[in-house]
């Protein structure tokens, strides 16, 4: 089978696609489309995937801005159209974010199998417009199913959980990162590309946390490592790295602290991990509030609002949960409640009908 794939903009839209695409690339030909100046770009080749650039940019900004992305679509739509003549795919399929609109529509206009994929429980407005055209929407929340076309959605997951699969606890695993594997261990990561206002924040918080018995991983991203290690030196307990694996990682720590972007929540999700969630408040339509929400309400996770961090409260809670076993089980169990380790098989299951079933 011939699939085209188009994911870009942030990691939450790419590592889904790439890790289906991992599940599907022993008996498929796989194609992926993406903007040439984003993550895509550099993610989907390193993954040893065959990547098409493509040249759009956002429905946003100013007036001229927004004339120049209508523009841009267009002629990517056109293009589109004649690259898809000579690929020839069984089945594209879109993961959000404004780039996936004039791949999916092409596939569309030449009546090629189309599927779409959501990641997050705030409906994607690329999506939102897509879901009313393909022939088939699967989605990451059970309230995703309130909002697209009940006829063609299907709730499967997170092709991300999927990567967690097998993967068993492993505590000296630690000791790589210089730490003990018997003691209490957080893991806090803002998400593949760091967070500049939480490392502000943390400098005080990790000189605290330091007086504790805690054991602490921070993850600075890549682009703040150097500047982070400027102004905190390692301790004995407190670790610092630029990247972490998490799949390695995740499954060796007593506590997660992170963003809420959808690739998280899947994680989360999969293994049951215990998590203070901190989202974003600076991505489209507050949607990683959104997403830690819904584990927020079937409590199987803590919400803490950037805006409220205050080092004082932030130590009196991070040791008043580490010290309620009780809670943390509760969190986590709850967590593991909204996987599905199987989401891979299942969406390639589901490709499998939209391809020779048309259902």
């Amino acid at each position: 089978m011939k699939i085209v794939m188009v994911a870009g903009g942030t990691g939450g839209h790419i590592y889904p696609a790439l890790q289906l695409a991992k599940a599907l690339e022993k008996d498929n030909d796989i194609v992926f489309f993406g903007n040439e100046s984003r993550l895509e770009s550099t993610l989907v080749p390193e993954a040893g995937f065959d990547f098409r650039p493509i040249e759009t940019i956002a429905f946003s900004g100013g007036l001229l801005r927004r004339i120049n992305s209508v523009i841009l679509l267009y002629d990517a739509y056109k293009e589109m159209i004649r690259q898809l003549k000579i690929i020839k795919p069984d089945i594209v399929i879109g993961f959000g974010n404004y780039v996936s609109v004039p791949v999916v529509m092409a596939a569309v206009k030449l009546k090629i199998k189309t599927m779409i994929h959501e990641q997050n429980r705030l409906v994607g407005s690329a999506n939102k417009f897509l879901s009313k055209r393909v022939d088939c929407v699967v989605c990451s929340f059970k309230e995703n199913l309130r909002v697209f076309p009940k006829d063609k959605t299907v709730f499967l997951g997170n092709p991300r959980s999927s990567a967690f699969r097998g993967v068993k606890v492993k505590r000296d695993i630690l000791v790589k990162y210089g730490l003990q594997a018997n003691q209490t261990t957080i893991l806090i990561c803002m998400g593949s590309l760091g967070s500049l206002t939480v490392n502000k924040f943390m400098i005080e918080a990790l000189k605290r946390l330091a007086e504790t018995s805690i054991q602490v991983i921070y993850v600075t991203g890549r682009e703040y490592y150097e500047e982070f290690r400027a102004r905190f030196e390692e301790t004995e307990r407190i670790k610092l790295v630029d990247f972490v694996d998490m799949v390695e990682l995740l499954p060796n720590v007593d506590l997660l602290i992170a963003r809420a972007g959808a690739t998280t929540i899947a994680e989360i999700s999969a293994l049951g991990v215990a998590s203070i969630l901190i989202p974003s408040p600076y991505v489209p339509n507050d949607h990683q509030y959104h997403n830690a929400k819904d584990l927020v309400d079937k409590n199987a996770a803590v919400l803490m609002a950037e805006e409220d961090l205050e080092v004082d409260d932030f130590i009196e809670s991070l040791e008043k949960l580490l010290k309620d076993s009780t809670q943390l089980k509760v969190l986590a169990n709850n967590a593991k409640k909204l996987g599905n380790l199987k989401a891979c098989d299942d969406i390639i299951k589901q490709i499998n009908r939209v391809v020779n079933d048309g259902s």
